[in-house]
């Protein structure tokens, strides 16, 4: 009986230690269930690639419209056998819907914001190298804020 309240309490608290939107790694909830202040914000892309007004709207835009033309095949993902032929092919599918979308938003940067694009994507090929050396105690893995009670609210 003790380890049973005991179970049900970690859970309790464990569920509601989770960012709003269902935890780490979850997607953010469709638009039409999104609560204002919750969602990407695009923040700190903005920030990076210094966007215009003008651009983030854009971006945004190209955002919706991918999220929109893809969400019946990414459903397909999700229902599939995970680690299958199909499902690679439907993945392969979903890569090759999404290329326009990235060249759509790549257009909207100046010559500028392409050059920071570049590191940021060169930067990024190095995840791999930089977590398997946190890993190793080669590095320090990065400081995550603390989420839930007494944390900060999620971005």
């Amino acid at each position: 009986m003790k380890n049973t309240l005991l179970l049900m309490m970690v859970a309790v608290v464990a569920v509601s230690a989770q960012a709003p939107g269902g935890g780490p790694g979850r997607r953010p909830a469709p638009p039409e269930k999104q609560v204002e202040g919750y969602g990407p914000s695009f923040e700190k892309a903005a920030d990076y690639f210094a966007l215009t007004e003008d651009q983030l709207q854009k971006l945004e835009q190209i955002h919706q419209s991918e999220r929109e033309a893809l969400e019946p095949l990414m459903n397909k993902v999700r229902q599939a056998e995970p680690e299958t032929p199909e499902t690679e092919q439907l993945r392969m599918q979903l890569e090759a819907k999404r290329q326009p979308f990235r060249q759509q938003a790549v257009a909207v940067l100046t010559p500028e914001q392409k050059t920071k694009l570049a590191a940021l994507v060169a930067a990024a090929e190095l995840s791999p190298a930089i977590h398997e050396s946190a890993m190793l105690n080669l590095l320090q893995p990065p400081a995550r804020p603390m989420r839930g009670p007494g944390g900060p609210p999620a971005e």
